[in-house]
C-alpha cells in the first residue's frame, strides 16, 4: 500500500472516530477526540511542511503534550479508558524518543509500530464513544419503559 493511500485511510479512520466522539460522545469523549484529532492534524501539517527528515522533532513534544492533556482529562472526568489511551500515547512518546536516540536502519518496523499504536488509540476512543452513546440511549429509554403497561 502506498504512503498516500495509508494517509487517506488514516484520515478517514480519524474522521470517523473523532467525528463520532464529538457528535455522539459525552464530555470525556469530546475532550479526548479534540486532543487526539488535533495532534494527528498537527503531525500531518508538520510532515507536509518539514518533510520526513525533521518530523520527529515535532512529534516528540506533541506526543508529550497529548499525554499530559489526556492525563488532565482522565483526572477531570475520572475515566479509566482515557487513562488507557494516555498509556498508549505514552508508548508512542517512548517510541519517538527511542527513534531519535537510535535511528533504525530499517524504518518499516518503526512505522508499523506507530501505525498500530495510533490505530489502538482510535479503537479505544471509538469503543468508549459507542459505550457512552449506548448508556445515554438506555437512560433515556428507561423512564419510557417504566411508564408503559406490561
Amino acid at each position: 500500500m502506498s504512503g498516500l493511500t495509508t494517509l487517506f485511510l488514516g484520515l478517514a479512520y480519524l474522521g470517523v472516530a473523532c467525528g463520532l466522539a464529538i457528535a455522539k460522545g459525552g464530555a470525556a469523549e469530546r475532550c479526548a477526540a479534540i486532543l487526539l484529532g488535533g495532534t494527528w492534524l498537527l503531525a500531518i501539517v508538520a510532515r507536509l511542511l518539514l518533510g520526513k527528515e525533521h518530523i520527529e522533532y515535532i512529534l516528540l513534544p506533541a506526543d508529550a503534550l497529548l499525554a499530559v492533556g489526556l492525563l488532565i482529562c482522565a483526572i477531570r472526568f475520572g475515566s479509566l479508558w482515557i487513562a488507557a489511551l494516555m498509556c498508549v500515547q505514552s508508548a508512542a512518546f517512548t517510541l519517538h524518543a527511542a527513534y531519535l536516540a537510535y535511528p533504525p536502519e530499517n524504518q518499516n518496523e518503526y512505522i508499523w509500530m506507530m501505525n498500530n499504536l495510533s490505530g489502538l488509540a482510535l479503537i479505544i476512543l471509538l469503543i468508549a464513544t459507542l459505550r457512552a452513546w449506548w448508556v445515554r440511549v438506555r437512560r433515556r429509554a428507561a423512564p419510557l419503559a417504566a411508564l408503559t403497561p406490561a
